[in-house]
């Protein structure tokens, strides 16, 4: 069984973004487990890497939404049930293609990003397009982007700061992390990340750029490993993928 099967949601492509749809559901149930994250937010607390870039593209061409969260826990039952028992959170992540800037050429839409409050882990797992995924270790300020596709999962130790940003295309994410957790946006607001991504849509080229309130910051890119089964264990072993999300590294 497919993971969006599991899942009960439909996914189809819309230009280069996706659109989400949970079966079985009325719209004002999913609307009020819902939110969304627009351009002029990030810009005002300065996550992003270029304020001005952020602010002209508003100017000309609207505000944007950047992304937006679906919480499956709030109004799936089966899910939130499963949530009950694990004390895990099922969430689904739909990041809108885009760049931040009027010439085509500049940083990648992404999330807002986060730490965790308690030492907890979180897995992602891509159920449609393209993302990277960006992590950094506070103190040490080491970032590592994981490239990921369709299929592909990573899990996300404790203490590691992140954020997911789209690829050549928008990206539609699984969730999982335990409500214990918490998120920490105070470790990003004001700051952003020690590597920012970019992408130049004429020459199909991505770049990484450093952010100067960061010192000491190195960068590592990797690919994805492939799955982890998060998904399905959630299902069939929710108790398992907590012991996952629980382990150091």
């Amino acid at each position: 069984m497919e993971d969006t099967d599991l899942l009960e949601v439909s996914i189809w492509k819309q230009g280069k973004s996706y659109l989400v749809k949970p079966r079985g559901f009325g719209a004002d149930a999913v609307a009020s487990a819902t939110w969304k994250r627009t351009l002029a937010k990030m810009a005002q607390d300065r996550v992003i890497f270029d304020q001005a870039a952020g602010k002209e593209l508003i100017e000309k061409k609207g505000d944007p939404i950047v992304y937006e969260v679906i919480n499956l826990w709030k109004f799936a039952p089966k899910i939130a049930e499963l949530g009950r028992k694990s004390g895990i959170a099922c969430d689904l992540t739909i990041i809108n293609y885009g760049v931040i800037s009027t010439s085509g050429n500049g940083e990648l839409f992404c999330t807002y990003g986060h730490g965790h409050e308690k030492r907890l882990g979180e897995i992602y797992s891509v159920l449609a397009g393209k993302a990277s995924l960006i992590m950094y270790l506070p103190g040490s300020n080491l970032t590592r982007v994981v490239r990921m596709g369709k299929g592909d999962e990573c899990y996300i130790p404790p203490d590691w700061v992140h954020r997911t940003c789209c690829g050549d295309e928008g990206v539609v994410l699984a969730g999982f992390v335990p409500h214990a957790a918490g998120h920490d946006y105070e470790a990003v607001r004001a700051l952003g990340f020690p590597y920012h991504v970019f992408y130049d849509e004429k020459g199909g080229k991505v770049s990484y750029k450093r952010n100067p309130r960061f010192e000491n910051a190195s960068l590592e890119t990797v690919d994805a490993e492939g799955s982890l089964g998060a998904v399905k264990k959630f299902f069939t072993e929710p108790l398992e993928l907590k012991r996952m999300l629980e382990k150091e590294a």
